[in-house]
């Protein structure tokens, strides 16, 4: 069992993503002084949130945007100097759904499934007179007695079954790689939350923000509040506990002793650390399961692209036919950078992606030149699976995780999607701790 000291605690945390900081950024604040150390496998901090240049190409390696700022979130950018830095990140002009042949534009302003104003649902084409009707007045309708509900009832049951049918098809898969009526929506679309309980302001909630000078800058001001405390190059092998705290041992044999232990990792990374600790707790942990994914960037002159690129991107409605999930777009200072999306990638080359990325694209865009830049950004087994029954999981996995004290986890492996919704998770975590010593 783990031990919980009188004193102020030392905290050990695994993995220094945007979850991981978020964390000791909080604990810092909430406790200053505190004794901190922060363990991460890569030789920097911020995980996948990575901003670079490539031939005057800004490439965003992980997410490009986020939604919901929330109060958490906005306190931690005022706090780290990062309030001016926000801004709209996407044209509100809406997005198109690719069905193989053309790009058919929706709904303007459609953020997710949503838009902020109702009204804008009778401008798309797609749509029945009856569901035009039904999404301008989506306001007035219940909501579900559910909080897991999932995706595609959601939509079916507020913008009627045409539209239903239309867009959680290419949004759900494309993002979680489940079927639209599985993903729950609580736990994969936590937007859809806020929207339930703000309806007066949902149009500034389902805006996307980013930062001037790409996302980056966040992780890296939250890297610069723990500098002195972060391990980099640190593989994690296992986690023992004792009568004294908490123990984390290395692939190279190193050890680290604390009283409190905080993983923020996927759940299978999680899984692998506590087998020997807990043997139900590391089985459940492995349930759920995880996805991998790939972004192709690539950067063409607006010349050679000779479809008006209106709204912030396309997403296909027939994933089968085809490894393209979704695409963005946006300018760069050179030109214009397309980002896309693909998943089932792990048996392909970068070189074949990029090709099959560009046999989509061509035809679709209209682009009649070669790419001034080409890369290729992969993720393996880095989404987690959300699916209803999901936020019941959660709770259980919390049940069995209490029975060792001093051990905590956070992040998106646990009931958390999307960058503001790790901060204020990684906020409740550090709560939790001070509660802990406190009482």
């Amino acid at each position: 069992m783990g031990f919980m000291p009188t004193q102020s605690p030392s905290v050990t945390i695994v993995g220094a993503g945007i979850s991981g900081l978020a964390c000791a950024y909080w604990l810092g604040q909430l406790m200053p002084g505190i004794s901190l150390r922060l363990l991460e496998r890569a030789d920097r901090g911020g995980g996948i949130i990575r901003t670079y240049k490539l031939s005057e190409f800004c490439l965003e390696t992980g997410p490009d945007c986020f939604m919901c700022l929330g109060p958490d979130f906005i306190e931690m950018c005022r706090s780290l100097g990062l309030e001016s830095h926000l801004m709209p990140a996407r044209s509100q002009r809406g997005v198109y759904l690719w069905d193989g042949h053309n790009p058919l534009e929706i709904i303007p302003g459609l953020q997710m499934g949503l838009t902020g104003q109702p009204w804008m649902a009778l401008l798309c084409p797609d749509l029945s007179p009856l569901g035009k009707l039904r999404a301008a007045l989506q306001g007035l309708i219940p909501e579900a007695a559910d909080p897991d509900e999932g995706l595609g009832p959601y939509v079916r049951r507020r913008l009627q079954a045409d539209f239903a049918k239309e867009l959680p098809t290419p949004l759900s898969p494309g993002l979680f790689s489940a079927d639209p009526h599985e993903p729950g929506l609580a736990d994969s679309f936590p937007h859809f939350a806020v929207y339930r309980q703000e309806v007066d302001t949902r149009h500034e909630e389902l805006t996307f923000h980013s930062f001037r000078g790409g996302m980056q800058i966040l992780v890296d001001h939250l890297a610069e509040t723990v500098q002195t405390n972060m391990h980099t190059g640190v593989s994690v092998r296992q986690i023992l506990s004792g009568e004294k705290g908490w123990e984390v041992v290395s692939e190279d044999s190193r050890r680290w002793h604390s009283d409190v232990l905080v993983v923020a990792l996927p759940r299978a990374a999680t899984a692998g650390l506590l087998g020997s600790l807990d043997g139900p707790l590391a089985s459940k942990l492995s349930e759920s399961g995880s996805v991998s994914g790939a972004c192709v960037y690539l950067g063409f002159e607006p010349t050679h692209i000779h479809l008006p690129l209106d709204g912030y991107g396309f997403v296909s409605q027939d994933l089968a036919a085809r490894p393209v999930v979704a695409c963005t777009w946006g300018p760069s200072q050179q030109g214009v950078l397309l980002r896309t999306y693909l998943r089932d990638i792990d048996s392909l080359s970068s070189e074949t992606l990029i090709e099959q990325t560009l046999d989509c694209l061509r035809p679709l865009l209209a682009i009649d030149e070669a790419p001034l830049i080409s890369h290729v950004e992969r993720y393996h087994q880095a989404f987690p699976k959300y699916h209803v029954g999901d936020i019941a999981q959660v709770a259980e996995l919390e049940e069995m995780r209490q029975r060792h004290p001093g051990l905590y986890w956070t992040g998106p492996a646990f009931g958390v999607a999307g960058i503001p919704a790790c901060v204020q998770h990684a906020r409740r975590i550090a709560e939790d701790i001070l509660q802990s010593i406190r009482s």
